[in-house]
């Protein structure tokens, strides 16, 4: 998938195993392209107006490199072994608790 970075699209694909190009030029874009290349799950284009010839070949890459599509599996099954809402809510939870509960001003 070839992508601006936006962590909706990001997070989708990569739970369904898909490897990525990003341009991220703005915002958490940047970011969020970074660390999919650190991860191996795609490239990062280092830019947010990728000129066609580096697009192509990150393609290129991504195609012949099998290593990606692997990385991009990996966090995929990863990805849809957790429940991200009932996670998000347990850990709130536990935060309040530990806490000593949630407190009025």
């Amino acid at each position: 998938m070839i992508t601006n970075g936006g962590w909706g699209g990001v997070l989708a694909a990569l739970t369904h195993g898909v490897p990525l190009i990003v341009a991220g030029g703005d915002l958490d874009k940047p970011e969020i392209a970074a660390r999919i290349d650190w991860a191996g799950a795609g490239i990062d284009l280092r830019t947010g107006t990728p000129k066609p010839r580096a697009i192509l070949e990150a393609w290129r890459r991504l195609d012949a490199d099998p290593s990606y599509a692997e990385r991009a599996a990996e966090i995929g099954r990863s990805l849809r072994g957790h429940d991200g809402p009932r996670e998000v809510v347990a850990h709130t939870l536990d935060l309040v608790a530990r806490r000593g509960g949630a407190r009025t001003a």
